[in-house]
């Protein structure tokens, strides 16, 4: 891919295009000190985990349209890894997207969370590369 992109365009680290053909299985609860906030931005839900102090914890976002939701910016901040926050939040999406009647999921994960999304029931279906261009 590097040869086919002008200078000035780096590439990403690579990730992985993932699918899930229904609602996601499995469970958590949100551990005591913290707190969700669910609320429409931008024509889609967005989830925020928030700890006693404020700080956000973990957050993300779904878009649904003709029956697909698409799961985006999905992140646990590093203080709150190994929580099951990552989990809290995308079981609070998924239950948006459920009752909004999807029958499609879809997302981009890292390597760091494709584990996370495989535990969820999410399938590999293909690798992604994303390509930006550099300010100069």
């Amino acid at each position: 891919m590097r040869d086919a992109l002008p200078p000035h365009w780096e590439i990403d680290d690579p990730g992985y295009l993932m699918y899930c053909p229904a609602a996601m299985v499995g469970n958590a609860e949100l551990p005591s000190g913290y707190r969700i906030t669910l609320e429409a931005e931008h024509g889609g839900q967005v989830v925020r985990v928030l700890h006693a102090s404020g700080e956000l914890a973990a957050a993300g976002r779904v878009s649904m349209h003709a029956g697909c939701a698409v799961f985006d910016q999905i992140v646990t901040e590093e203080g709150h890894r190994r929580l099951g926050l990552g989990t809290v939040a995308m079981l609070t999406l998924d239950a948006v997207a459920s009752r909004a009647g999807v029958t499609e999921r879809l997302l981009v994960a890292t390597e760091a969370g494709r584990t996370l999304y495989e535990r969820l029931g999410w399938h590999v279906l293909a690798p992604w590369s994303t390509a930006v261009l550099l300010a100069h």
